[in-house]
């Protein structure tokens, strides 16, 4: 049986997740398939390379990329160069639209099957962006389902396969998960996450800290726990004092055993949503680059938690409202007011249940090798 070849190119933590599960359903289907392009450690378990360390990619903001803008095109131009070189049988694109887009643009002309495997939010702003998809993607997979019905809506076809963090989750009790971290089961905890990338963990680290000691002041029995990615050292961004506790080897367990949260806007929106935590999102980059994203935003909210609920059950604190004196009144209040903590949880399941279930990357699997690759 011949060798084939799928190209992906993923530049985030939660999408080199999601493109690992990804490549573990595909093998399954056909252990001749190999793999190359651009990822993170999680791909590297399926005896995949990266052409560029995934942490260089990861940048947050207009003017953060603009500042690193020959270093993106002299990447753009290596990846085009190597596609060209291995003519991958597919090409997935995971998320990251800022490269992904143009990589598919500059690809056209050669015929490649490309495949876009959660596609971007176009829905949300820069719409134009959708032309892109339109003449330039085979074949569209998404994983939110209002999804389908703009695209159809936008005379395009796409596949709904549900969301795929259910695909490497398994729900375990606070107590347990409390246990594991070495934190008190009988006491509250209130689980900061940061972000993953540099830029975003210098614009919110501070703030989320200074808003945690100010939830301390009211809930004195508070433990404080920083979700951390596996490949960031939080304390060289801010001195952590032993009173806080750092988790990089399982950061989704310090969100997952919390009772309220601190998010920096992402993936963590939705993660918080499925473990059913009460949380605020803050957002926070350079002004130039909030200023050039509020001229493209066309949604009320930021957080994919309240975009999916159609209202605001995460309330957000974006720029120059990221203020540890508002952040930290709002959970207080949410964590003291039963009533209102009860119907927020109430919310987030419905969230969820809105999610899919269990087997979206098998789905997508399917989707991507077709009837030509069994």
């Amino acid at each position: 049986m011949n060798k084939k070849l799928y190209y992906f190119i993923v530049g985030e933590t939660s999408g080199d997740q999601h493109a690992a599960l990804l490549m573990k359903e595909l093998i399954a289907k056909n252990k001749n398939i190999t793999f190359a392009g651009v990822g993170g450690s999680k791909m590297e378990q399926f005896n995949f390379s990266s052409l560029y360390p995934m942490n260089k990619l990861a940048v947050m903001g207009f003017w953060e990329v603009l500042k690193k803008f020959s270093f993106f095109k002299s990447v753009e131009k290596n990846i085009l160069l190597d596609i060209i070189k291995k003519k991958p049988d597919k090409i997935i694109l995971i998320d990251y639209p800022g490269l992904n887009l143009r990589i598919a643009k500059k690809l056209t002309r050669f015929n490649f099957d490309i495949i876009y495997y959660i596609t971007p939010q176009v829905w949300a702003w820069k719409e134009k962006r959708i032309n892109i998809l339109k003449s330039c993607v085979n074949e569209l997979i998404v994983i939110f389902p209002f999804e389908v019905k703009y695209y159809k809506n936008h005379n395009m076809s796409s596949s709904f396969v549900g969301h795929p963090f259910f695909d490497e989750w398994k729900p375990t009790s606070k107590e347990i998960l409390r246990k594991n971290l070495g934190l008190d089961a009988s006491n509250p905890v209130l689980t900061l996450y940061p972000g993953s990338r540099q830029d975003e963990i210098k614009k919110h680290l501070q703030i989320f800290i200074r808003s945690a000691y100010l939830i301390k002041k009211e809930i004195p029995n508070l433990q404080i726990v920083i979700g951390s990615a596996p490949n960031i050292n939080i304390n060289e961004f801010y001195h952590i004092e032993d009173n806080i506790l750092i988790e990089s080897q399982f950061p989704r367990q310090a969100l997952e055993c919390s009772d309220i949260a601190i998010l920096a806007s992402g993936t963590a929106t939705i993660e918080a949503a499925i473990f059913s935590i009460p949380s605020v999102v803050v957002y926070k980059s350079s002004f130039f680059s909030w200023f050039l994203a509020s001229l493209f935003i066309k949604t009320n909210f930021i957080a994919m938690t309240n975009l999916i609920a159609k209202k605001e059950v995460m309330p957000e604190f974006i720029q120059y409202k990221a203020n540890p004196i508002h952040i930290s009144k709002k959970l207080i209040d949410i964590y003291k007011n039963k009533n209102n903590y009860n119907d927020i949880l109430n919310d987030l399941k419905s969230v969820s249940k809105k999610l899919g279930e269990p087997g979206a990357s098998k789905k997508a699997a399917e989707i991507i090798m077709g009837s030509n690759d069994h």
